[in-house]
């Protein structure tokens, strides 16, 4: 317990530091300590799998390359911001990146607990909403449109899978309501994160709340291995 805690306390002070950094500039030094932050809760999972004697590591191995996916994906979106010049190459990447991620952390949720068909046409309906709505919020996608789409799919998708089963969940019931904050994180900071990518709104506020959204998912998610066998709330 007092490893996640220090790991926690190093993840907040790297991520306070990129955020500090990132709010005036993308440049080498935010890269640097995004890149770290990022590390760190790929270590958190790996100690969540230690402190759980090793239980479950196909579950363990899944969630794990969730993270480095997230980890490629921060970083390359990272330089799309200091090299506008390929932001196309490098958005694509990104959504690439954290799509693969994804299915990732939905295969892990699914061998955990189940795969819900009632979460498909959720995904179709809130990602024609999100979509629907672009034009209201001054969104506008244009080539990134498909990925946009194709993304927001999976990621609406994990978000209602892991909240059924979280409802419905017997055992590692602490495991799978923190799978769905993780999710449903993610959803919100991506949604945040459109604004800036699609909306052409880029103010240390929205800076600031997409990546203290996003780490808090990816923290959460890192920890989920934890939950499985011990309980910690």
């Amino acid at each position: 317990m007092s490893s996640l805690i220090i790991l926690y306390a190093a993840g907040a002070v790297s991520l306070a530091g990129f955020m500090y950094f990132r709010t005036k500039k993308a440049d080498p030094k935010s890269l640097l300590l995004k890149t770290l932050t990022s590390l760190i809760f790929i270590i958190t999972a790996g100690m969540a799998f230690y402190l759980t004697n090793y239980s479950r590591p196909d579950f363990f191995a899944l969630i794990v390359i969730g993270l480095a996916c997230g980890l490629i994906g921060d970083i390359v979106l990272d330089l799309k911001m200091m090299y506008k010049e390929s932001d196309a190459i490098y958005t694509y990447s990104g959504f690439t990146a954290f799509f693969i991620g994804h299915i990732f952390y939905i295969y892990a949720n699914c061998i955990l607990f189940e795969f819900n068909w009632l979460a498909v046409p959720i995904a179709a309906v809130v990602t024609a909403l999100i979509v629907g709505g672009a034009p209201m919020l001054k969104l506008k996608f244009g080539k990134f449109l498909i990925p946009v789409v194709a993304y927001s799919l999976l990621l609406v998708f994990f978000t209602a899978n892991s909240l059924i089963n979280a409802i419905n969940a017997k055992i590692f019931t602490d495991a799978a309501w923190l799978t769905f904050a993780g999710a449903a994180a993610f959803l919100v900071s991506d949604l945040i994160l459109s604004m800036t990518y699609f909306g052409g709104k880029n103010n240390g506020i929205l800076i600031i709340s997409n990546h203290a959204v996003y780490y808090a998912a990816q923290f959460a998610l890192a920890t989920v291995p934890y939950l499985m066998v011990m309980k910690i709330f």
